[in-house]
């Protein structure tokens, strides 16, 4: 970020340090993957610092930035009751509760709705949590907001007497395992690939068609670029699928960024669109990603990008390699209609709990 920048950390930092001022388009910049602390021989915390000077620019007034514009109307909607619900288990409490995530909720409702139904009738008590974490706003240097945000989230988990979160999203696994615990001791955040692979997967659509492709690379999430265990799972489960896998030459805890940490797409575009053509850096195609923000990115820098779900609920191989990006009016409308399904399908499982009771 800071080559594309024409400027070195040491510069940058003696700048600051001679004048006082801070070009707010720098720590913006940052997609906070914390990569380069993997290749510094110092370890230098550079994601840190930057988040920081974030923090600092909000509460001296200077921040988040007019080209925050989109994400904070995005994470005022996140919190509006249209896509936003609470689906208990049994007797308004749930044990286990599914927390989808905004990314993927917006992209493919019917997935969230087949994960649901595949949790519930393989754990006892799983409810369901449609909210958004709140990392945008902590991103861009919101800190009380962000905490305020959050604390709703933790709230419902708290009225609905979970000992257990499964989420979906990356970003939110972060999130939950950095705050959740402390807040509600005894809660244990897990990764819904983790889970799955634990405990076997939903039937596929439908068995690949002969002579289809069967090498895919997979893309990491940076947010969990040190959790070799969702790694783990994220491979085996594409293995299960019937897929070999090319490791990417950045993977696990070297992983790239997609391009969209940070929420540096709406201030940057061009060093954005630049990072997620690095990251979609394989020769083979499809790229499959465990996060669809990742997914998107992989598409915008050029690759087939494919998520998990894909290869789990599509019913062909054409409908698996998507190639277009969810725009925000569809993303809104699918938020909407995940609430929808997450709803029926908690309706479905109290009825067959209850019907296995009487029985």
């Amino acid at each position: 970020m800071l080559e594309d920048l024409g400027v070195t950390p040491g510069r940058f930092f003696t700048g600051v340090n001679q004048t006082g001022q801070i070009d707010s388009l720098v720590p913006y910049s940052c997609n906070l993957c914390g990569k380069c602390s993997k290749v510094c021989p110092q370890g230098f915390p550079l994601a840190e610092i930057f988040q920081e000077i974030r923090n600092e620019l909000v509460t001296n007034n200077c921040g988040p930035l007019k080209q925050h514009g989109p994400i904070l109307m995005h994470q005022k909607f996140s919190y509006n009751p249209i896509f936003t619900g609470s689906f208990p288990a049994r007797a308004g409490k749930a044990p286990i509760i599914f927390f989808p995530g905004c990314s993927l909720s917006a992209y493919y409702p019917e997935a969230v709705g087949k994960l649901y139904r595949h949790l519930g009738e393989n754990l006892d008590g799983v409810g369901a949590l449609l909210a958004c974490c709140g990392k945008p706003t902590g991103a861009i240097g919101q800190q009380a907001l962000f905490r305020q945000k959050l604390g709703t989230v933790l709230n419902e988990i708290r009225r609905l007497g979970a000992t257990e979160v499964i989420t979906a999203c990356q970003s939110c696994y972060k999130i939950l395992s950095d705050y959740a615990p402390e807040a509600i001791p005894g809660l244990s955040v897990k990764s819904l690939w983790v889970v799955l692979d634990a405990i076997g997967l939903p039937q596929p659509a439908s068995p690949e068609p002969a002579g289809a492709n069967k090498l895919v690379a997979i893309h990491d999430s940076c947010v969990t670029r040190d959790e070799d265990g969702i790694h783990h799972a994220v491979r085996n489960i594409v293995s299960r699928l019937g897929y070999a896998v090319e490791e990417l030459p950045n993977s696990g805890s070297r992983t790239r960024c997609c391009g969209q940490g940070g929420m540096i797409a709406p201030v940057n575009p061009v060093l954005a669109r630049r990072v997620m053509q690095r990251a979609a850096e394989s020769q083979v195609e499809p790229i499959v990603t465990y996060c669809a923000a990742c997914r998107a990115s992989a598409v915008l820098g050029g690759k087939t990008g494919m998520h998990i779900v894909d290869l789990l609920f599509r019913e062909s191989l054409q409908d698996r390699a998507l190639s277009e990006v969810t725009g925000p009016l569809t993303g809104w409308f699918n938020r909407w209609k995940t609430k929808r399904i997450l709803a029926k399908v908690a309706r479905e499982l109290t009825r067959e709990s209850q019907d296995g009771i009487r029985r």
